[in-house]
C-alpha cells in the first residue's frame, strides 16, 4: 500500500474513536515539501487521550484481525509506540504518538496553530510548519537535513 491511502487508514481509524491528532515527523516533512523516506506514522495527541488509547486503537478497523501490539517505550508517559503491520521487506510498520515533548508546546497550543489539509474528500491535520521545524531541532543529523 503506498503512503497515501495508509496515511487516510490510518487517520480515519484515529477519528473513528475520536481522537484528535497532529501529523508529525516524516509524513509533515513530506507534506511541507521535503522528500523524507520514512515507514513509521508519528502523531501528536492530546495526554487527555493517552490512558485510553490502546483500548481505542483495538476499536478500530486496523486492529480488526490482529490483536494491539506496543511497542517499547522509554518514557510511557510521554511516548507509545503499536505495530501495525509488516511490511514486504519485513520491516516492522510502527503507529507513534508523542503526548508531551520537551520541543513542544501543550497539545491544545498546536492544535490551534494546526494545518488543514484537504485530502480524498478527508480533512489531515499537520503540525503547523514553525512547530515542525522546532520539533526537529534534535541531534539527529535525519532531523537536521
Amino acid at each position: 500500500m503506498s503512503v497515501e491511502p495508509r496515511l487516510l487508514e490510518i487517520t480515519d481509524a484515529l477519528a473513528e474513536v475520536r481522537i484528535a491528532y497532529l501529523i508529525m515527523g516524516g509524513h509533515a516533512v513530506c507534506h511541507y515539501g521535503v522528500d523524507r523516506n520514512t515507514v513509521d506514522f508519528d502523531f501528536h495527541l492530546s495526554s487527555a487521550d493517552a490512558p485510553d488509547l490502546e483500548l481505542g486503537l483495538g476499536r478500530t478497523h486496523l486492529f480488526s484481525s490482529q490483536a494491539v501490539t506496543e511497542g517499547v517505550s522509554w518514557r510511557r508517559s510521554d511516548f507509545r509506540r503499536f505495530q501495525i503491520g509488516v511490511l514486504p521487506t519485513g520491516k516492522e510498520e510502527w503507529l507513534e504518538f508523542w503526548f508531551h515533548n520537551h520541543l513542544l508546546a501543550p497539545f491544545a497550543e498546536l492544535y490551534a496553530r494546526r494545518e488543514e489539509v484537504e485530502c480524498r474528500g478527508r480533512c489531515l491535520t499537520y503540525l503547523s510548519l514553525p512547530d515542525l521545524i522546532h520539533s526537529k531541532e534534535t541531534e539527529r543529523i535525519d532531523d537536521w537535513a
